[in-house]
């Protein structure tokens, strides 16, 4: 109990160090440089909207006094929104954006994406790839690889040099796939296990036998195809055929891998003209042309590409921060960057790998970032003695990065709150050594790819506050390994397809779970795991499907489980547990909505924990006698009390101006929704008004 005494303290002196670069006032006589990619000039003085600079001082490719300026703390460069930024200087320039400098404590320099929207339309975007044109219809089979689908396939010919592991290939901003059999159902999962072909026994090291689907002759015809393969509960590794005997329907690849022995494995075949099957699908070809580069064929999902835009990845990363230090990144699009397996920590939309101090990242949306060896869509890690300290990730939409994790972060002080992601291919929010950090209010929603879980702290982990977070819709909500002194508060934590809504993996000390509602799919008593190694494990006001903790020897109390894991008895819970169904505890648990209905068991069926204060919702707790279980006070409300304080005042229409325009809220008052349809509009100032001045 001790470590939650801490909290408010906690707390406070994290978000003032993290956010510090935040809210510091440009110092007198620090410059604001502005940015047109389209129409600036290098050559021009770069200090109004009127005279812009082309590129980005510290960008390689930068000449004139673009080249010559050198940014001092304090200073902003401001990218016109709308326009895309592509700078390349030559083949081994990888990043979009290089930051060159640092700014100073209390001056950082800021990097703006037009967040107050005064110069250009909309985000500026910090845009991976490059147009592919030349596109020509194919006139026969030949021209298309052989394909009998040759009436509906484009070709022209990718410049060289071209990682195959590393192809993305866009249409008018749609994600194209590289063509798969069995076909994917969504390009952001191309390692989706329920679309795999199932073989008995036949993966091995370096070959796989499939008399069903190997059937071709031709001993060439598969050499150079891909296969995805299921190796380990948590690996989809690719190989490139480079061999096939018909006799045996058997291919060989190079680079062996290590299968478990399920009695079955699951694999699928990629980039095979034989699986161009269908519209918003390419293959290239496996053989470089005299140049370098590869031949695409593409049956393209808008008709003619030449009528369109269609978009290939070429730099590795959007916005590299190079280990400098108090700097802001802010209102941006970064999309489009990718990496192959030989880019094993790339395909990064913002990245550092050198540390870095006093490092805020706000307000981005980060799209369409491609990682074969699932690295990070954003990443923040130091090297030797170098770390990340005092880092604010906050109000970042990150999502639909294919085969990618959301976020990565080694640090120290490190505040990630606030932050929307959704359909990434990896697990959305990595801690990975935090100290004194904190992950709060994220939504989390659809993280359904291979080891693809909700929020993570693993390895050393320590002194780490997860609270008023919502992760529904994917794999393991939270996972913890090897870490001490974390404590979950106030979170909905949800799984699917059988998945643990909480999983410890062994090797902590001190789990704090509080006030969270842990549930699965299945409703099969398996919420929250407890490793066998790990020690000191408290849980108290939980509404889960089911724990371990007091078999495990932990501290088990006034939980309220809607089913029991094997080892615990109906007739033996902890002080303050019984069991209660979904129905009778929650509004709408069908489709997710956890508040508690009015006649729930749940209300003040909780004990006080130190220094929680407030509820999911942002509800003061407790309303009642006592606080709640799970992760919202029920409010006997008020229409129009917004702040759950019994009346109706001006506090209340705080609130509700605050967050006026919203359709993202959660349904309720506490964000001024008094209607609890979803938004807030004209009528929920209609119900505030009515009741202003009534108390409860």
């Amino acid at each position: 109990m001790a470590c939650i005494n801490r909290f408010p303290a906690l707390v406070a002196i994290l978000i003032l160090a993290a956010g510090a670069a935040a809210f510091s006032a440009a110092r007198a006589g620090a410059a604001t440089y502005y940015v047109d990619y389209d129409d600036g000039s290098d050559a021009n003085a770069g200090t109004s909207p009127a005279a812009p600079f082309k590129r980005c001082p510290g960008d390689n490719a930068a000449t004139g006094i673009a080249d010559t300026t050198v940014l001092a703390p304090g200073d902003t460069v401001i990218f016109k929104g709308g326009v895309y930024y592509r700078s390349l200087a030559d083949a081994a320039y990888l990043r979009t954006v290089k930051v060159a400098w640092s700014g100073a404590p209390g001056a950082p320099i800021t990097y703006d994406g037009n967040t107050a929207g005064t110069f250009g339309t909309g985000r500026a975007i910090i845009d991976g790839s490059v147009r592919l044109t030349g596109w020509t219809a194919c006139a026969s089979p030949a021209d298309a690889g052989g394909s009998p689908h040759w009436a509906s396939i484009y070709t022209t010919v990718i410049p060289g040099p071209v990682d195959l592991t590393a192809v993305q290939i866009y249409e008018n901003d749609r994600l194209l796939t590289m063509a798969q059999d069995p076909d994917i159902n969504d390009a952001f999962f191309p390692d989706d296990l329920d679309t795999f072909r199932r073989v008995e026994h036949n993966i091995g090291a370096t070959t796989l036998t499939d008399a069903s689907y190997f059937t071709h002759d031709d001993p060439n015809h598969y050499v150079g195809a891909y296969l995805r393969m299921w190796v380990t509960p948590n690996v989809v590794t690719r190989r490139q055929i480079t061999a096939y005997d018909p006799a045996t329907s058997t291919v060989t690849w190079s680079g062996s891998v290590t299968p478990y022995d399920y009695g079955y494995g699951l694999y699928a075949m990629a980039n095979h003209i034989d699986a161009l099957d269908g519209p918003g699908e390419f293959v290239v070809a496996a053989a470089a042309e005299p140049d370098g580069g590869r031949r695409i064929w593409l049956w393209p999902a808008d008709g003619d590409p030449n009528a369109g835009e269609v978009t290939f990845s070429v730099r590795e990363t959007g916005i590299d921060l190079v280990g400098r230090d108090h700097l802001v990144v802010q209102g941006f699009i970064v999309q489009k960057h990718a990496a192959g397996t030989a880019q094993h920590r790339d395909g990064n939309a913002i990245r550092t790998f050198s540390g870095g101090t006093d490092i805020t990242i706000r307000d981005n949306v980060l799209r369409w970032n491609f990682s074969a060896e699932k690295a990070s869509t954003l990443r923040m890690y130091g090297t030797g003695s170098d770390d990340c300290i005092d880092i604010l990730i906050e109000d970042n939409e990150i999502y639909e990065n294919p085969h990618n994790s959301g976020m990565n972060i080694d640090g120290l002080r490190v505040v990630v709150r606030n932050n929307t992601l959704r359909a990434n291919g990896g697990t959305a929010i990595d801690f990975y050594g935090c100290r004194d950090s904190q992950m709060i209010g994220n939504t989390v929603a659809g993280h359904t790819g291979v080891h693809a879980n909700g929020l993570t702290l693993y390895l050393s982990c320590s002194n780490c506050l997860v609270a008023y977070n919502h992760v529904t819709g994917g794999m393991v909500a939270l996972t913890v390994k090897e870490s001490t002194n974390i404590t979950a508060a106030y979170n909905v934590l949800h799984s699917v397809d059988g998945n643990y809504a909480v999983a410890d993996w062994g090797k902590c000390d001190g789990l704090y779970y509080y006030n969270n509602i842990m549930l699965t799919d299945s409703d099969d008593g398996s919420a929250l795991s407890v490793g066998s190694t790990t020690t000191n494990v408290v849980a108290k006001n939980n509404i889960m499907d089911g724990s371990p903790v007091a078999y495990r020897g932990g501290v088990s109390e006034n939980n309220i489980f809607t089913s029991l894991m094997w080892m615990q008895d109906a007739g033996d819970l902890g002080p303050g547990e019984f069991q209660a169904t979904r129905e009778a505890l929650f509004v709408d648990p069908a489709n997710l909505d956890f508040r508690l209905r009015d006649s729930s068991p749940a209300i003040d069926a909780g004990v006080a924990i130190p220094g929680l204060t407030r509820d999911f919702a942002g509800t003061p707790v407790p309303q009642g006698a006592a606080p709640d279980a799970g992760a919202f006070e029920y409010v006997d409300e008020l229409a129009g009390d917004c702040d759950g304080d019994g009346d109706v005042d001006l506090d209340d229409f705080v609130v509700l101006k605050h967050n006026f325009g919203r359709t993202d809220v959660t349904a309720g008052p506490a964000q001024g929704d008094c209607d609890s349809d979803g938004d807030v509009d004209l009528d929920d100032f209609v119900i505030l008004k009515s009741n202003f001045g009534t108390a409860g």
